[in-house]
Order: C-alpha cells, then sequence, then structure tokens
C-alpha cells in the first residue's frame, strides 16, 4: 500500500462520489475504469 497526497478539496470530491463503506481505492479504480472505457469507445488513448 502507498500514500498518496490530495487536497481537503480532492478528498471531499471523492468522498461524494463513493458509496457507503467504499474506500478511496475503490472510488479510484472505479473512476479510472469508466474513464478507460469511455475513452476506448471515444477511440481516445487510454494514457493519462
Amino acid at each position: 500500500m502507498s500514500n498518496i497526497n490530495i487536497d481537503k478539496k480532492t478528498r471531499e470530491r471523492l468522498r461524494n462520489i463513493g458509496r457507503k463503506q467504499q474506500t478511496y481505492d475503490e472510488i479510484i479504480n472505479e473512476l479510472l475504469n469508466k474513464s478507460q472505457n469511455s475513452s476506448f469507445n471515444s477511440g481516445k488513448s487510454n494514457e493519462l
């Protein structure tokens, strides 16, 4: 496991996106998966 530094505002945004008892790791992975699927479907690169 690793630590990453994020703004308090970013943490709150992640908390608002997530469901009850969902970890930040789960929220971030869900967002990344959605982003990659969206990029794939639009023909864009999956690289950040």
